[in-house]
């Protein structure tokens, strides 16, 4: 099974209306789901069941001594990049916090056998992937969206996903999840 560790999100109101912009460019953009929206913090590929409960003791001791509190959202931008987008994502003011909490998992995960991302952390909420050619609508929505203040939003939780691919996309369901330190 595929499987990765993220932070599951509530969209703000300020999301919520870049989704709904985001929903009236299709078919060629595939958009999240309000319901699973999340950050990533760890893309661990394929996994051995057995490996699962070790994964949930590292969610728990990571979730647990590294705090995280809200997140301030801001700004859309796309991988791989603005004339050649694949991912429309929201990015995050301060991700210090998320940066210093996927490292600990990254570490922790290494120990099991998960081989590290080489490429560099780079926090982002995605919003939609395109999967065809985009539209002319979205170039001006990457422009009118590079900087707006998207809000915050309180992360509650650090939850291992199973990722399944269907016909209309991905589906996320939750394995384990545990509780989020808060900064005193």
């Amino acid at each position: 099974m595929r499987t990765f560790i993220a932070v599951p999100i509530s969209p703000t109101e300020a999301i919520t209306l870049a989704l709904s912009r985001l929903q009236a460019m299709r078919p060629p953009l595939k958009v999240v789901p309000f319901d699973q929206l999340h950050l990533t913090t760890v893309f661990l590929g394929e996994t051995d069941e057995s490996l699962v409960s070790s994964l949930g003791d590292v969610i728990h001791e990571v979730a647990g001594s590294v705090p995280l509190s809200q997140l301030a959202l801001c700004g859309i931008g796309a991988f791989l990049n603005d004339s050649r987008p694949t991912v429309i994502w929201a990015g995050l003011t301060n991700p210090r916090p998320l940066i210093r909490l996927a490292d600990q998992l990254a570490t922790r995960c290494e120990q099991l056998g998960f081989a590290r991302e080489s490429r560099p952390f780079q926090p982002h909420l995605t919003l939609a992937r395109v999967k065809l050619q985009p539209p002319q609508d979205l170039a001006d929505f990457i422009h009118e969206y590079a900087s707006r203040d998207f809000g915050t939003v309180r992360p509650l939780a650090l939850t291992l996903y199973r990722s399944d691919m269907g016909p209309s996309g991905p589906t996320y369901t939750p394995l384990i999840e545990a509780k989020l330190a808060s900064e005193s």
